[in-house]
């Protein structure tokens, strides 16, 4: 998209949102919970210039240490299966074994370039192309002011998202966040010298985002919040509350390119939904009415 595109709102039934919305203000913060994807959701799909902004992995990939000959191999690998991925004509089971396959590719394409740990922080401070959403810190802010845990699902890098909390988040957010930021992604693995020797595992990509697989302690975390904000910016984190027996889900979609071809497919799934790469005041000004 031209970076000069205004956002747009859309909320193709009224009705359905009104009573969704209705129902999680009736339940109050104490019975709810937020869900929300982190590439392209909580942090910009385009940088100001309409090129790209980086994910997770971007971040990662475009690190200084890392050799030319990397860059220009993870390039055209994103550009070999990125295209596949959004393809809305290539059915979900045709796409599941080609994200195993990238995302096997890529990893083991990172594990050739002597990754530490303690490079992380760098990644992250001198990523180019990378920028929350504005009015993204204020709705952890607001999470935090409703006593309301956050879970952040993600088929990127959780090490990633750590780190970019780290730096980024509000200094009086960064306590709060360690216990109740609780992150879903994909882990790197260090060994004893803190170099990089793997990656979780089951992996975690686009089409296989639910919580039916939770760990204990994440469920113990959100017994008993029936009602879900779910916010993010594919078909794939449609499913991210599933496995919750959630009563409400109201679900907030980030339309962030070529809205025409896409916006009947994001329109029958999304309750609320921003074009153009828009900002995160809708959910702020939802969660700014949601009692405590």
């Amino acid at each position: 998209p031209s970076p000069a595109m205004p956002e747009s709102l859309v909320i193709p039934r009224p009705e359905d949102f009104e009573a969704k919305r209705s129902a999680i203000y009736a339940a109050k913060a104490g019975k709810t919970c937020l869900v929300v994807d982190f590439d392209r959701t909580v942090t910009r799909a385009f940088t100001e210039t309409g090129a790209n902004a980086a994910t997770c992995y971007g971040i990662v990939e475009s690190f200084s240490g890392f050799t030319d000959e990397y860059k220009q191999k993870i390039q055209e690998i994103f550009e070999k299966y990125f295209p596949i991925e959004i393809d809305p004509k290539i059915p979900v089971e045709e796409k599941i074994p080609v994200m195993h396959e990238w995302h096997g590719t890529a990893h083991n394409l990172m594990l050739t370039q002597n990754l530490c740990k303690a490079d992380l922080a760098a990644c992250v401070r001198d990523c180019p192309n990378f920028a929350v959403r504005d009015g993204a810190w204020e709705v952890f802010r607001l999470a935090k002011d409703l006593g309301m845990p956050m879970v952040v699902f993600s088929a990127g890098l959780g090490n990633v998202i750590r780190e970019v909390l780290d730096q980024q988040l509000p200094t009086d957010l960064q306590e709060w966040s360690q216990e109740n930021v609780h992150i879903v992604s994909n882990m790197l693995l260090w060994n004893d010298e803190g170099k990089l020797a793997g990656f979780s595992e089951p992996l975690i990509h686009v089409f296989n985002k639910n919580l039916r697989e939770a760990s204990d302690s994440l469920r113990a975390v959100l017994k008993g919040r029936d009602h879900v904000i779910l916010a993010g910016d594919s078909m794939g984190d449609l499913s991210m509350a599933d496995g919750l027996d959630a009563k409400v889900v109201v679900k907030f979609g980030w339309l962030n390119s070529n809205v025409e071809g896409n916006l009947d497919r994001y329109s029958a799934a999304f309750d609320h939904i921003v074009t153009n790469d828009g900002t995160m005041h809708c959910l702020v000004d939802f969660l700014k009415q949601l009692p405590v």
